[in-house]
Parts: structure tokens; C-alpha cells; sequence
């Protein structure tokens, strides 16, 4: 399954790309993720993997209270349409442990 969604909530400037770059990962999935400019509560992301555990890991991502220890989380996820390509994302499974990380971070998910 392939699937892209925008993300609402605390996302942005508390570390939820890499979250959730680490999370998916973490999964087997494959999976990027890049942060609106128009809008600082909203990041765009993508997955590919199982239709059951893609589904799982979004509800997931819902319903868990804190998914770091920078306080970042998921007020609601909205389904897009079409596919955002992998390689247009900021931050992916592929790339997330090479960039740099801006201090310590706690991963709940």
C-alpha cells in the first residue's frame, strides 16, 4: 500500500519528521515526511508498506498522547488523494539518521 497524509497537531519545531521517519523505519516501512510553510501545524507524509500495519501506525500516531519527549503530536490525519513521491520529502526512512539531530530527543512511538 501507498499512501500520503497530511498530519495536524504539534508537528512542527519538536522533532515529528524524525519521529516519525524513526517510527516507520523502525516498522519496516518506508516513509518521508516534509513540514507545510503555510502552515506550522501541518506536515505532509507518506508510507508505503502492509495496508493493515500502515493503518495500525496511523492510528497510532492518533492516539498517542506525547510521541516524543519534545511534546509533538497528532490532533488529526487527513487522507490525500494522490501520492507524494518519496524523494520529494525532506526527511525520510532513507535519510533520517544522517541529518542532523538538534539536541536530545526521547522516540515514544
Amino acid at each position: 500500500m501507498k499512501q500520503s497524509f497530511c498530519v495536524f497537531g504539534k508537528v512542527q519545531a519538536v522533532m515529528f519528521r524524525r519521529t516519525f521517519c524513526l517510527g516507520a523505519k523502525k516498522r519496516g516501512f518506508i516513509g518521508g515526511a516534509t513540514n507545510s510553510r503555510a502552515d506550522r501545524d501541518k506536515v505532509t507524509c507518506s508510507l508505503v508498506g502492509d495496508r493493515d500495519h500502515v493503518e495500525r501506525f496511523l492510528e497510532e500516531l492518533q492516539v498517542s498522547e506525547e510521541l516524543n519527549s519534545w511534546g509533538a503530536n497528532v490532533e488529526s490525519i487527513e487522507l490525500l488523494d494522490n501520492f507524494v513521491d518519496l524523494k520529494t520529502h525532506e526527511v525520510t526512512t532513507d535519510n533520517v539518521e544522517n541529518r542532523s539531530c538538534s539536541g536530545d530527543v526521547e522516540f515514544y512511538i
